[in-house]
């Protein structure tokens, strides 16, 4: 898999200073760690065919400061793929090119013939950077904000997971695992796609920038948790910062399904994007999932939660941001691996393994609904954070849900969230799961009104 980083290639490169560098192969594999005084000495990468990243060691500071990082390449296409935080200062420098202007609606300037700098917005999005230079030519970089840009190139990825809800082939007592039939068994699969994917669980400051105007926060629900957490969006308001949302803010985990599909939507909206979900009246009274993807949905700003339910459909002619399908959500959850049962290895791992990937067995928080922030973790290979605890993220299934347990639904909540329990008794009756088994293949059902967290996705080709 590329993860698409700056690719340059190194001539004339220079180096100055007594600085740490990262060096990356073309898929954004991390080589090695170089000081500068090394590099000078050793250029024998120089003569390597494939394409290499020099970055300098950026000085990330703690939550809610800015950090600036400097990256030299040479453009040798017309358009370019990066990466940046929200309210990150970066440093661009293009070898071989005397800059003549450029055009963003970001916060910029030229620095010199080669060099521009920019701050990065504050929500996550796609930037752009218009590059015109001395030989009348025009290079566009693409600014991911807060969100990884993957390129799958015939990529082996795992899919399905064998877990519990098994049934048997015949029906002897043989519980072998020749003789059992999974509802979705793990397989390889070959992936060519290209992705946008959200490197955090959307915050409440970045899901309240464009969902502030679209919940319904005035009337007074008759359902006590939806009064609960109008009471907890209206606090979360009043402290937002309209300046900017902080990379490391707390997670937005008191999402209802219909709230995360339009935010879906407005995120699209915001960057000019053909939206991917429509909307529209139904008389069905329950959670449906159709054969040609679109569903039913409990509209959550509507007074009388549970009375009004609307139908959503799949815009073919979309090219916008949307909740992961399950297919998508596993391939992504595991990082690349392909063994293991969850991105820390399995049930037999000790707690702190678990503990260093995923926010579990926080009962403090519970009745308000306060998370951690996000990212201060180990993230996963695909350099996602989050995908286990904190919050439960949903997810949809594409036209059918082949688990007999989720009755059919049109979505569920995938990876635990911060409530999940550190130890367990067979004596006692529990409403969150042990840590163990919260693997892959973990599922909370989703009858259409339950809450949760928001990562979503873009599928550029």
């Amino acid at each position: 898999m590329k993860i698409n980083k700056i690719i340059l290639f190194l001539a004339g490169f220079t180096f100055c200073g007594a600085s740490e560098y990262f060096m990356y192969d073309a898929r954004g594999v991390l080589l090695k760690k170089i000081e500068s005084n090394d590099l000078k000495n050793d250029l024998s990468f120089l003569k390597t065919k494939t394409p290499i990243l020099i970055q300098k060691k950026s000085n990330k500071q703690k939550v809610g400061s800015f950090s600036e990082y400097s990256i030299m390449f040479n453009m040798n296409r017309d358009s370019v793929w990066i990466e940046s935080e929200k309210n990150e200062v970066l440093k661009l420098c293009f070898e071989n090119s005397r800059i003549i202007s450029i055009e963003t609606a970001l916060p910029s300037e030229i620095l010199n013939n080669s060099c521009v700098s920019l701050r990065s917005p504050s929500n996550n999005t796609v930037a752009k950077l218009i590059i015109n230079d001395h030989l009348n030519n025009t290079k566009y970089v693409n600014i991911a904000v807060g969100m990884k840009h993957f390129v799958f190139q015939n990529e082996n990825v795992k899919l399905g997971f064998n877990g519990g809800g098994y049934s048997l082939k015949n029906k002897s007592f043989d519980d072998s695992e020749n003789n059992r039939v999974y509802p979705d068994p793990e397989k390889l699969v070959k992936l060519n796609a290209e992705y946008l994917v959200d490197k955090y669980s959307i915050t409440n400051c970045e899901f309240l920038q464009y969902m502030g105007n679209e919940m319904n926060l005035k009337d007074s629900f008759e359902n006590e948790q939806k009064n609960n957490i109008v009471k907890m969006w209206n606090s979360r308001i009043n402290r937002l910062n309209e300046t900017k949302c902080e990379t490391n803010d707390s997670a937005a985990n008191v999402v209802y399904l219909y709230q995360a599909l339009v935010y879906a939507n407005q995120r699209s909206l915001a960057e000019d994007l053909e939206p991917y979900y429509i909307f529209e009246k139904t008389d069905a009274k329950q959670s449906l999932l159709y054969p040609d993807s679109s569903f039913t949905v409990v509209n959550s700003e509507k007074k009388e939660l549970g009375d009004h339910w609307i139908k959503v459909s799949v815009n073919p002619k979309s090219n916008g941001y949307r909740l992961p399908y399950y297919d998508e959500w596993m391939f992504l959850a595991r990082g690349g691996l392909t063994d293991g049962q969850a991105v820390w290895g399995d049930s037999s791992k000790n707690l702190s393994d678990a503990l260093a990937y995923a926010w579990f067995g926080d009962s403090t928080s519970y009745k308000m609904h306060r998370s951690k922030p996000v990212g201060l973790l180990n993230p996963n290979g695909y350099e996602l954070y989050d995908v286990f605890g904190l919050v439960n993220e949903f997810v949809l299934f594409p036209g059918k849900n082949p688990f007999e347990s989720l009755h059919n639904t049109p979505s569920c909540l995938k990876g635990g969230d911060f409530r999940t329990r550190l130890h367990h008794s067979y004596n006692e009756i529990y409403i969150e799961p042990y840590w163990k088994w919260v693997n892959y293949g973990y599922s909370k059902i989703n009858y259409g009104s339950s809450i949760g967290g928001v990562r979503l996705v873009r599928k550029l080709k």
